[in-house]
């Protein structure tokens, strides 16, 4: 979805007319309200779509203006605001004060209002992903930054939010690339941890012989003092998420067990037992009718399930949108959104690596697009070192050229066995040893074959040999 620019006119003729010009000459997505308590309204209901930035057309910077920026801010803090006036530069000073982006004298040239909203959006865009960094790097991520609104996916995180303030084991399972551990650090955001440790721990990476010593920390044989904290360590007062959790060993598991039944944990050579409060999730690649048995032994709630990205279909472009905005936030690069041919094959690719695998692909896009709009060659770009993912998706579709006869029907396997032969003739120079080499067959079975093909002359003439037969050549005995 292009960027949205909501605009506020009492001059309902002239909004329209502001509406279509916007919208024209400026490529972005234009709404427009009469009154600034309905642009209110708009941001309070959180209507459809999200402004990006805000164009407030009036004759001068009143006090009924101020109030609104202010009550505004408290509702989209990054909302940047734009005022068209009669006396362009007078109200500057208090611009400044009420934190306006841009005054701008009518009439407004098009050219510089289209690079003021380039510069408001990815203003915009800037903050939103430094307010992302500082909720990540401070635990602070929730479920505003878990993006999605299918039915299935939805009923996905009103699970997770139910167990959001029970200390119990969660378990969240999905394919790979479903946003697990999003969706995990979400859970640990909203609750009381928050401000404490989360630290998430893939057990398939871990070596075999250290396993134990990572997880639950190596003593030093005399005192509790270990010369390695382990993991369960590091995640006191909050949380531990174990991905994988099934590949632990029974005597891993049963150690993990007493640590959440007890809150002590023994490490490696320990004399004594330490407590630890934390918080234990696990995540498991499985799809919904996998069984959840190999961690049946630690988690006593119901899983909670996430669905591939193939049957999330509304939420494909919604992701696609977020993540957009992010990367070209991130490269510091503007991208006005992506275009509609671009959009149809992402909403149409299967995406078997799931939401992990439309974010790098959108990130590379983001890097490699030198335009403002990410359009299917942009995606074909960016294709992993193969032919092009729209060509790739397109040719999955239409069987292989090879596999047709001029009438466009699919050949028999009798005549793809003949070119095969004849192929593998004309490659060898002729030597039924090495074609039945390149064909993977004995050279008697070749023998049979080439008897048995019906234009068995032809072959002859094409590869300047005579009729095969038993005996073999010079060649082929040696």
């Amino acid at each position: 979805m292009l960027d949205c620019v909501l605009i506020i006119n009492e001059n309902t003729p002239q909004l329209r007319q502001q509406e279509r010009i916007i919208t024209q000459q400026t490529g972005y997505q234009a709404q427009s309200v009469p009154s600034l308590s309905e642009a209110t309204q708009w941001l309070q209901l959180d209507r459809q779509p999200r402004p990006d930035v805000v164009i407030a057309n009036v004759v001068k910077i009143t006090d009924e203006l101020a109030a609104w920026i202010q009550t505004m801010r408290a509702l989209q803090p990054y909302l940047p605001v734009i005022v068209f006036t009669d006396f362009g530069d007078e109200g500057d000073d208090r611009a400044d004060l009420l934190g306006i982006f841009k005054v701008m004298p009518r009439p407004v040239a098009m050219t510089q209002l289209r690079r003021v909203l380039a510069n408001a959006i990815q203003m915009r865009r800037m903050r939103d992903y430094i307010s992302w960094l500082e909720r990540k790097v401070t635990g602070h991520v929730d479920f505003r930054d878990v993006i999605g609104q299918s039915s299935r996916f939805s009923m996905a995180i009103a699970q997770a939010k139910q167990v959001v303030s029970d200390n119990t084991a969660v378990l969240i399972c999905g394919e790979n690339g479903t946003g697990k551990e999003l969706v995990a650090r979400a859970i640990h955001g909203a609750g009381r941890r928050s401000s404490k440790p989360f630290v998430s721990v893939n057990c398939e990476m871990l070596p075999p012989h250290l396993m134990e010593s990572l997880l639950f920390g190596q003593g030093d044989g005399v005192s509790t003092a270990g010369f390695i904290a382990g993991k369960l360590r590091e995640a006191d007062q909050g949380t531990l998420l174990l991905q994988e959790a099934g590949a632990l060993p029974p005597l891993l598991r049963q150690k993990l067990q007493d640590v959440i039944e007890t809150g002590k944990l023994t490490p490696v050579d320990a004399q004594a037992p330490i407590a630890v409060d934390v918080r234990f999730m696990f995540s498991q690649r499985a799809k919904e009718t996998t069984s959840t048995e190999p961690l049946d032994w630690a988690v006593k709630t119901p899983a909670i399930f996430l669905p591939p990205l193939r049957e999330r279909g509304e939420d494909i472009l919604l992701l696609g949108d977020h993540m957009l905005a992010m990367y070209t936030a991130s490269e510091n690069k503007y991208v006005r959104g992506i275009s509609e041919r671009a959009r149809q094959w992402i909403l149409h690719h299967p995406w078997p690596g799931n939401t992990l695998q439309l974010s790098r692909l959108l990130w590379r896009a983001v890097v490699m697009c030198d335009g403002d709009m990410i359009d299917i060659s942009d995606l074909q770009t960016v294709a992993l070192i193969k032919p092009s993912l729209a060509q790739e998706d397109a040719a999955a579709r239409q069987p292989s050229p090879d596999l047709i006869d001029a009438q466009g029907r699919v050949k028999t396997l009798k005549s793809i066995e003949e070119e095969a032969i004849r192929y593998a003739l004309q490659h060898s120079g002729g030597s039924m040893t090495r074609a039945a080499r390149i064909l993977g067959i004995g050279r008697s079975t070749l023998y049979r074959k080439v008897g048995e093909m019906e234009r068995l002359p032809q072959i002859s003439r094409a590869n300047q040999t005579t009729r095969p037969t038993m005996k073999a050549s010079s060649t082929d005995r040696s």
